[in-house]
């Protein structure tokens, strides 16, 4: 393993004192109530240190949030979870590992981070404000245990606050216990303890904005917590890849790379923005793959792994090669429709224009300038931008953009009112827009991936006039479909 490109690997402490793989471990059943016994597992310190690690410098000791049993307002079921998880927590310590992996993805029935999931019965006994500041305490609680054993530990969560962050912006209370827990962790942690968001939702991302982005939405994630310092102390940037993305579904390829989502040289790619965008880990999943027998690896992806290190491939941003043979369609998304998009807006309010499908001009943009400033005044010539639909995702139009790309229409409006607001509406950008009426910018819908499929609205009453008008829009599309795949209003009080 360690002539493999990595610099560690994640560790399950097992009972068993045979090797194996996929048998028992502790890390999956410490977050229950079933109470662990050090001496149970006292020769897996013994078994680390007598491996003569090398290479793999930054070893980590697995934590899954299962079986999810133990109550949040039940004191001794998480003194029960902080026992156990201090064994794993003395295991990494004594073992030499970095610290703990923590997947808190919910797995089975329970539902340990997902108030808004619970059964109503269940909802009546605490509300979830209630179980926001219980998460907030138990988090403080296991954090002192863990510390007792391992004061500099490093936490690496597969999904961090950010898992919280994305859903609250989108209105997706599921996973909402989770950046509480972590502030709670972060309150009481000793010094040189880091928490690491490892950010799952990155493992498709291809380009350098992509990270670029998925680094500004992490850091986002410190309007969640109450004391800034505490995260700007513990918190740090990270990201997950997944090699074989997807391989559940497209299968993995490793001789035929244009079957799957990467490529050796988009992998290079990826692996080079995460770790130049991360604090310091970038974590690697597979599945199809197996690195310890050698199953389904493929040479030209390890050689791209370890060449990231240093530079990136040649395919850095815009349109990435290869069209989806099954690109997924638009009109068939729930809530596509404009009855589902804008009918409160079509029943109370005057419709002024309604921009059509077709007569768009799209213009993929390889240059990923972030910066809003460097935009205004966009009159720039658009004669060799080629024809798209709004309405549709562009990948299904044969447009694979991974950053930024340009969409304008120009369109006449009969009549402005002059005494009452004028409101461009889009139903969906995805993920981020940023507006310009006839090269004047208006505003911006940039809350992180979670608003691919929410509805926004610019006030355009001091850019638009009767008659002809401009409308430019840049969109931001990190990963999968892309574009305006929603229609476009503008709308009036009565």
């Amino acid at each position: 393993m360690e002539a493999r490109p990595f610099d560690g690997v994640v560790i399950a402490a097992s009972k068993e004192t045979a090797p194996t793989m996929g048998g028992e471990s502790m890390g999956n059943g410490a977050w229950g109530k079933r109470r662990y016994e050090f001496a149970d597992y006292a020769h897996c310190i013994d078994d680390l240190k007598a491996t003569p690690f090398k290479k793999f410098t930054d070893n980590f000791i697995q934590l899954e949030s299962q079986p999810g049993d133990a109550d949040w307002f039940s004191d001794a079921d998480f003194a029960t979870v902080a026992h156990n998880l201090a064994i794993l927590a003395r295991v990494a310590k004594q073992g030499g590992c970095k610290g703990i992996e923590f997947d808190p993805e919910e797995y089975g029935p329970e539902k340990v981070w997902s108030w808004a999931a619970w059964s109503e019965a269940r909802k009546k006994l605490h509300s979830e404000q209630e179980t926001i500041e219980k998460a907030r305490q138990r988090g403080a609680e296991v954090m002192r245990a863990i510390n007792a054993e391992y004061p500099g530990i490093k936490i690496l969560f597969l999904g961090g606050p950010s898992w919280t962050y994305d859903r609250v912006v989108a209105g997706n209370h599921h996973y909402r216990l989770l950046s509480p827990f972590i502030e709670g962790m972060s309150s009481s942690a000793a010094a040189g303890t880091e928490l690491i968001d490892g950010f799952e939702q990155s493992y498709p991302y291809r380009t350098r904005v992509a990270f670029e982005e998925g680094r500004k939405s992490q850091r986002m994630c410190r309007s969640l917590f109450t004391d800034k310092a505490d995260f700007d102390r513990c918190l740090r940037v990270g990201f997950g890849l997944w090699m074989d993305e997807d391989s559940g579904h497209r299968g993995w390829h490793p001789e035929n790379f244009s079957l799957n989502h990467f490529e050796p040289d988009t992998w290079q790619t990826a692996v080079h923005y995460a770790l130049s965008y991360s604090d310091e880990y970038v974590w690697i999943w597979h599945e199809q793959i197996n690195f310890w027998t050698g199953k389904g690896v493929s040479q030209a992806y390890l050689d791209a792994q370890e060449a990231g290190r240093s530079r990136p491939g040649r395919i850095v941003s815009a349109e990435i090669p290869g069209k989806q043979a099954h690109p997924p369609i638009a009109a068939k998304a729930e809530g596509h429709d404009d009855q589902s998009t804008f009918g409160d807006l079509l029943a109370s309010q005057k419709l002024l224009y309604s921009f059509p499908t077709s007569g768009w001009r799209f213009n993929p943009d390889p240059n990923e300038k972030g910066d809003v400033a460097e935009w205004f005044g966009v009159h720039f010539d658009d004669k060799s931008w080629k024809p798209i639909e709004i309405g549709k995702y562009w990948d299904e139009q044969g447009y694979q953009v991974e950053g930024y790309a340009w969409y304008r229409i120009r369109f006449n409006i009969d009549s402005v009112p002059k005494d009452k607001p004028v409101t461009l509406v889009v139903g969906a950008a995805d993920e981020s827009a940023w507006i310009f009426v006839n090269g004047e910018y208006t505003c911006a819908h940039d809350v992180g991936e979670g608003g691919w499929n929410q509805r926004f609205s610019c006030d355009i009453s001091k850019v638009v006039h009767p008659g002809q008008n401009q409308l430019t829009i840049r969109v931001l599309n990190r990963v999968g479909p892309g574009g305006l795949w929603k229609g476009i209003k503008i709308f009036s009080p009565r």
